[in-house]
Formats: C-alpha cells, structure tokens, sequence
C-alpha cells in the first residue's frame, strides 16, 4: 500500500491496527446505510488525518483501500468521483 513506510506503521500501532485487515477493519466501521460513497472516503481521511499519518500518502491510502473494499462491495467507493491521484 502507498505510504505504509515505519513512521505510517509506528502511527496506525499507536491507533491499534496493526495488519492491513485492522486497517480494512476501520475503512468498514466508518460505513453507515445512510453514508454515501464521498462521506465515507471523508470520514476515513478524516480519521487518518486524526492519526497523523504522513501527509503525502494519505489520501493514496484512502483511495487503495477504497478500491478494494469496491471489488468485495460494490458501491462502497467510486474512483470516479475523486481527482485523479
């Protein structure tokens, strides 16, 4: 995943995730039935943001781990509606 270098792992352990599931884990956990594709992509960058992961990576971050949640749920993330990275 873009970004996940030792200070982006030191900070999400310091948040207890510390597997890539975790992190999926959160990405889901900020999904409601009433929460759109866009509000969801915010409230985990917004979360990301909270932790203080690199700045240079994170909406990468955001954008990898919404691209695979897409392909188990579709719907749950549209590239589309983001700049291009």
């Amino acid at each position: 995943m873009p970004g996940v270098g030792p200070a982006t792992v030191k900070r999400l352990e310091e948040a207890g995730i510390s597997t890539t599931y975790g992190l999926i884990g959160k990405y889901l956990s900020l999904k409601e039935a009433d929460v759109g594709p866009i509000e969801h992509a915010d409230r985990f960058y917004y979360w990301i943001l909270s932790v203080e992961l690199p700045p240079k990576y994170r909406a990468g971050i955001v954008h990898s781990i919404g691209e695979k949640m897409n392909i188990l749920f579709p719907g749950i993330y549209d590239k589309d509606e983001f700049p291009k990275l």
